[in-house]
């Protein structure tokens, strides 16, 4: 894949990996807007619908092929969306109208007591020892943030140049749904006072995974607190029994070009890759047609 070192790549996910999509925790009917009436369906694979009458759609994310015969006395008419992980078989009735991979998501196994900056690239390793330094130094210190001063850092960031508000903008409804399982951490400069970088995850104690939702910093830092931010979020999760750390999408052509610039970042990191084939679809006539 186009600037990805291929022996990151994975075709097959450790035992005991679960896609985000499918962890209760994940609350994947808020990575939508209210409008979109997203409604969690099934069990496993669990799925989400979204849209009105008469046409809904319904999109699944597991290599676990959806249940079709969910009907009700209200069953709407369904265009259905399987998103394979590495699954690479169409099944009967599936069908795939692109040729191109779908996404790419990368993910990080760790293992209590190894050293998780292993695998991590000598600029990454580098860049962590110097922000351990400054934290040593008191120069800085990493503390857990309130929604407010989390909205206000991100707001004032640089990274609503590159990437806009959604991730913001999701992670909001979500926190204030249910904060129960998500995390704010931010960098402060003991200096000026200010929170000058910040970090959220979403944990999901049910499958002993983390995912990375959003990151942001102020312009013209002199330690990269960014990569000391998820460091600390690399070493919470080891004590925690946190087995995979989730990094969500990376850049691929056909992506948006606001991608990329995160993207090279996260991979200094060097997570495992995984390349989710093409979309399968299939329609299912409800009862009200």
């Amino acid at each position: 894949m186009h600037r990805y070192d291929h022996r990151l790549f994975v075709t097959e996910l450790p035992e005991g990996f679960t896609s985000r999509h499918q962890w209760p925790e994940f609350a994947e009917q808020y990575q939508w807007p209210p409008f979109f009436h997203a409604t969690p369906v099934g069990a496993y694979p669990r799925g989400m619908r979204r849209g009105l009458w008469p046409i809904i759609l319904e999109e699944y994310v597991s290599d676990d092929e959806p249940p079709l015969g969910y009907v009700d006395e209200t069953a709407p008419n369904r265009v259905i969306l399987w998103q394979r992980l590495t699954r690479t078989d169409i099944p009967r009735g599936w069908s795939a109208p692109s040729r191109h991979p779908a996404m790419l998501e990368g993910f990080a196994e760790i293992v209590p007591g190894e050293d998780y900056t292993a695998r991590w690239s000598k600029i990454a390793r580098q860049e962590r020892k110097a922000c351990a330094e400054a934290f040593e130094r008191g120069l800085f210190a990493i503390e857990q943030l309130d929604w407010e001063t989390f909205e206000r850092v991100y707001r004032a960031s640089t990274t609503i140049e590159k990437a806009g508000l959604g991730a913001l903008a999701i992670l909001k409804r979500k926190w204030f749904a249910n904060s129960t399982h998500i995390m704010l951490w931010g960098a402060r400069n003991l200096r000026t006072g200010e929170v000058v970088a910040a970090v959220g995850v979403v944990n999901s104690p049910s499958h002993q995974a983390s995912y990375y939702a959003a990151g942001c910093k102020r312009a013209h830092l002199e330690y990269p607190l960014v990569v000391g931010l998820l460091a600390h979020w690399y070493e919470v999760s080891q004590a925690a029994g946190i087995r995979f750390l989730h990094f969500g999408v990376f850049w691929i052509p056909g992506k948006p070009k606001s991608w990329q610039g995160f993207s090279t970042f996260k991979m200094k990191l060097r997570p495992k890759l995984v390349l989710y084939p093409p979309t399968l679809v299939r329609f299912k006539r409800g009862t009200l047609w």
